[in-house]
């Protein structure tokens, strides 16, 4: 686990960053500025985790059955092709938002780029320079965010807040992108749409739909609420999920390193021995999560100046979800491994149907808290089901 503990340190420098930043943000944007970056955010985050989320692991996974190493340059290209067509379609859709898509769009051509470099030294676990990486980024967004506050206090607008995420990420991926290996002489638009056809095509459209799905489950909570409840009930959740996500840097640093040290791993014996490691690293880190659900009560509060009493109650019900994917959803990377797409799909799909519907029931009742216990059961569900897969592949490869 000693390279977990390596992406781990980057993403604690990076996200206490990033995550003081976020809190600065609740305390001096105004609410109904906050509540429009939040859902901006929101979807933002299904663009390009969607896209990265696709791109990011067919890099990985089928980085040898699609032969990318030849072929970067139109990998990079279908990426952006991609991402230019989803932003032209869902630009009827910007509704509240339409005033800043352009600054969206912005973001995510700036978001495309900078992951790309990111997963090129994953494949190559390369996990220095991700540090660097991403430290680069935290240091760049704070400063933008400090100077903001400095200039105009408790007047911070959304769309300088999106356009300081977006000339950070530009002027990191100017910097970086040197430093990755791109044969440009084999440059090719017929390549990247033989490249694209081949992707779609098979037992990988499967990971594409599934990556999908799996999109929508961090953000759907979001779109919900802001289209059945009020904009302070926005964010309120929005509030809580800052602070959530400080938590799931533990579970970004184990997914970054396993998903390409699993698919090193050619026997039993060594996949088991990574995951008794991580079992290990997880009863560490365990009573960290428990911690801070106990702090929160105090301390969200003292940050906030009290403007969202409701986040302390849907941050603990968020923090229990982090500690039950903490634990098994590292196993996703053994169904990566066995290119077990269609069961990913399949499954987050009913986990999405089971959000929804729990979303539609309690959300009315409950509003953001209703929000987190519908998020806490259909993780749980989806995070089970996947579990279980996993040790069935694990006894099929030990009789192997």
């Amino acid at each position: 686990m000693r390279s977990v503990v390596k992406v781990f340190s980057s993403d604690v420098v990076s996200k206490v960053l990033l995550g003081g930043s976020g809190i600065l943000l609740i305390r001096y944007m105004p609410e109904g500025e906050y509540a429009v970056y939040t859902l901006c955010f929101s979807i933002i985050s299904i663009v390009s985790q969607f896209l990265t989320g696709t791109f990011d692991r067919i890099f990985v996974v089928g980085f040898n059955r699609f032969k990318i190493n030849d072929r970067i340059p139109n990998f990079l290209l279908l990426e952006v092709a991609i991402l230019t067509l989803l932003l032209l379609i869902a630009f009827p859709f910007a509704g509240s938002v339409e005033s800043l898509y352009p600054l969206l769009a912005l973001l995510s051509f700036a978001t495309c780029i900078y992951q790309f470099i990111k997963v090129t030294f994953q494949q190559e676990m390369k996990f220095s320079k991700i540090f660097l990486l991403e430290l680069s980024r935290a240091i760049i967004f704070s400063l933008s965010i400090i100077l903001l506050i400095f200039t105009f206090r408790y007047g911070v607008k959304a769309s300088w807040v999106i356009l300081a995420q977006s000339f950070g990420l530009i002027m990191i991926s100017l910097v970086f992108f040197s430093r990755i290996k791109i044969p440009l002489n084999k440059f090719s638009l017929a390549d990247g749409f033989e490249l694209g056809c081949a992707i779609f095509k098979g037992v990988y459209s499967y990971l594409v739909a599934f990556v999908f799905a799996a999109s929508f489950f961090s953000q759907i909570n979001i779109l919900m609420l802001s289209a059945m409840t009020d904009s302070y009930s926005v964010a309120s959740y929005g509030s809580a999920y800052r602070y959530f996500s400080l938590l799931c840097m533990l579970l970004t640093a184990v997914h970054v390193v396993m998903l390409p040290t699993v698919q090193r791993v050619d026997s039993h014996e060594k996949m088991l021995a990574i995951y008794r490691d991580f079992s290990k690293f997880a009863c560490c880190v365990t009573p960290f999560i428990l911690l801070g659900m106990k702090v929160s009560a105090w301390l969200m509060p003292l940050v906030d100046g009290g403007k969202y009493p409701q986040s302390i109650t849907i941050f603990q019900l968020l923090s229990v979800s982090a500690l039950l994917s903490f634990w098994l959803s590292p196993h996703i990377n053994i169904l990566m491994k066995t290119e077990d797409f269609r069961f990913l799909f399949s499954s987050h799909l009913i986990g999405l149907l089971l959000f929804f519907c729990l979303n539609l029931v309690l959300i009315p009742h409950l509003s953001g808290v209703g929000a987190a216990v519908s998020h806490l059961i259909s993780y749980f569900f989806i995070n089970m089901v996947v579990f279980l897969r996993s040790k069935k592949i694990l006894m099929r490869m030990r009789v192997c």
